[in-house]
């Protein structure tokens, strides 16, 4: 998907309805998406890119996700529950990767508590794992979500800012489950006995 804003008087974007996502929200699960920014945004108009997971609109505070591009500067939302909501540095993307490069996020996040328990940001020049900073900060590492609100639903929505000119190229984007540790177990346990099953039939085809 490709997000092309050319106007400084109007913002730009898309949404669309991961309807097929619905299903795996309700245990913890995995958020990844991949993003490129051209090299001619407009520097200095600040929040020239929202993509948001969850809500049906810009900033609701209704999101599983919100990342933002500003000025270089990447941030991940986290809130306090009740409509306040923290922008957590996660440095630049020049950092990550050169402009028109792809940078990634792999988000693992909780519905129950509401949290991020996995933040991790890559692109073709690092890959930081920011889990403990994200989860140790003042909101614990809560998704931007109102309690009030109720749970935030399936809609992705990207967003340009009203005064910006940019070009974002969106790529690589999944909702999947987490297996519960119970069946990694069990399918570690069958992976076992089918191993154990190979070396005996090894062993008679020996004798």
């Amino acid at each position: 998907m490709r997000i092309n804003d050319t106007s400084t008087s109007l913002a730009g974007g898309d949404s669309l309805n991961l309807a097929n996502s619905a299903s795996l929200l309700n245990a913890p699960f995995r958020f990844q998406v991949s993003f490129a920014v051209g090299a001619g945004y407009s520097t200095g108009t600040n929040l020239q890119f929202f993509l948001e997971y969850g809500g049906t609109g810009a900033a609701n505070n209704k999101d599983w996700v919100r990342i933002n591009f500003d000025n270089d500067i990447l941030r991940l939302y986290t809130g306090d529950g009740l409509g306040g909501v923290t922008g957590a540095n996660l440095g630049l993307y020049t950092n990550y990767s050169d402009f028109g490069g792809y940078v990634s996020f792999d988000l693992v996040i909780d519905p129950v508590t509401h949290k991020y328990t996995q933040v991790i940001v890559s692109g073709a020049k690092t890959t930081i794992n920011w889990t403990s900073t994200i989860t140790s900060n003042a909101d614990g590492g809560a998704i931007p979500w109102t309690a009030s609100a109720g749970n935030p639903g399936t809609m992705l929505n990207l967003i340009t800012g009203s005064n910006d000119t940019i070009v974002v190229d969106v790529d690589a984007l999944s909702v999947t489950a987490i297996p519960e540790p119970g069946a990694i177990s069990l399918l570690l346990l069958g992976v076992g006995a089918l191993a154990r099953v190979g070396r005996m039939r090894r062993l008679r085809n020996h004798r």
